[in-house]
């Protein structure tokens, strides 16, 4: 408190001018998910980031390369996004994450 009684005092040296807005960040996070994800094209027009990044980056996984000799090599093909078991407000309810079952096609 003050020595008046009237509560703490608040000195103020100037006033600061927002410079820009701030922006949804909530709306930065989905959207770079969804870019992420690339859920919206089908497998064949996905560009080589986000996760078809991660599945390039990875593959092949080629068994000669580890000393062994049995030839089997394993590429990435393409991957496909299920349909969530849950809606978003169900998931909520069962205190469950929202999911979404990824299949990759490898040969």
């Amino acid at each position: 408190m003050s020595l008046t009684g009237k509560g703490p005092r608040i000195e103020r040296f100037g006033d600061i001018a927002d410079v820009i807005p701030l922006p949804n960040l909530t709306e930065i996070q989905v959207n770079s998910f969804r870019a992420f994800l690339q859920a919206d094209r089908a497998p064949d027009g996905r560009e080589n980031v986000g996760l078809q990044s991660a599945f390039k980056e990875v593959f092949p996984i080629d068994e000669t390369e580890k000393g062994r000799s049995t030839g089997l090599v394993l590429d990435f093909l393409e991957y496909r996004l299920g349909e969530p078991p849950y809606t978003p407000r169900n998931a909520a309810r069962r205190t469950s994450p929202t999911r979404r079952p990824c299949t990759p096609s490898c040969s």
